[in-house]
């Protein structure tokens, strides 16, 4: 779990410091103020982030790796919805949902390798669970 965070909190600086780079400029914006936004972020949005990571990540157990992925990075996504509502946080919002996308790509899963169940077994008249 501590690598999770440390993955997160990494991923979170390397694209700060990729985005501060190249938009900052471009915006009208110092690096270094561009980058106390990206601190903001980790502070608030980040922070909300790690604990839904975290608590999917120990909840799961039974669903395949690549299905847990795209729905976590779709819920950590979401999490930036109300920062694309203000049109002045929008490029924080972009920086914000491609680091939740590269975590949830990265993120180890399962979480804890010996609480893995698998995926459950199906008897050929069953339905698969939607």
């Amino acid at each position: 779990m501590g690598y999770s965070v440390l993955l997160y909190t990494g991923l979170h600086v390397a694209v700060w410091a990729v985005a501060s780079l190249m938009a900052a400029q471009a915006m009208g914006v110092s690096r270094w103020d561009f980058m106390l936004f990206g601190m903001v972020a980790l502070g608030t949005v980040g922070v909300l982030m790690m604990l839904l990571a975290v608590c999917a990540g120990l909840g799961h157990v039974h669903m395949g790796v690549e299905a847990f992925r795209y729905r976590l990075g779709a819920a950590m996504v979401l999490l930036t919805v109300p920062l694309w509502i203000t049109i002045l946080l929008a490029p924080v919002a972009l920086v914000e949902s491609l680091v939740a996308v590269l975590f949830a790509w990265l993120m180890p899963a399962p979480l804890i390798p010996e609480n893995w169940e698998g995926l459950p077994r199906m008897s050929p008249g069953d339905r698969a669970p939607l």
